[in-house]
């Protein structure tokens, strides 16, 4: 139980500081809904990968028995961006980037929540898979700070 605390109560912190922020940017500035949803979810979002390289080799080193597959994780998660490049920009063609991006986000919450399990229960392979999802995320967000044509 300890563990627990330990893992998740910066990240509770943090997200209790984002969510009083943008309280207060919706209530003191005229701003839309989307403007707040995305405030609270872009830190979040965007952060993960970046963590996952940071740290990814040395979780991955610890948790599988060959040292050598210590930058699996990393290699699944560039290779997930890269497979996610044509079939997110089908998906914001065919359903608006509103929800790509949603799907998007998703994708790297459950990438998220699979890598902190598989860390508390020593899984390389769930932690593979973790990484995978999370590289899947980053191509149906990134459209949001292109300056391109937009609809």
């Amino acid at each position: 139980m300890n563990n627990l605390v330990e893992y998740f109560l910066p990240l509770t912190i943090v997200i209790m500081m984002l969510v009083v922020i943008a309280m207060l940017i919706k209530k003191f500035a005229d701003v839309s809904s989307n403007i707040t949803v995305l405030f609270l979810a872009g830190p979040l979002v965007s952060t993960s990968a970046p963590i996952m390289v940071f740290i990814g080799s040395i979780v991955s080193s610890k948790m599988s028995e060959d040292a050598s597959l210590a930058t699996l994780p990393l290699g699944l998660m560039v290779a997930g961006t890269a497979s996610a490049t044509i079939p997110a920009a089908m998906l914001a063609k065919r359903f608006g980037r509103r929800n790509a991006t949603i799907i998007g986000f998703m994708s790297v919450l459950i990438g998220s929540i699979v890598s902190g399990v598989a860390i508390l229960n020593q899984s390389f392979l769930l932690f593979c898979i973790g990484a995978f999802s999370i590289g899947l995320s980053p191509v149906s967000y990134t459209h949001l700070t292109l300056p391109t044509n937009r609809e």
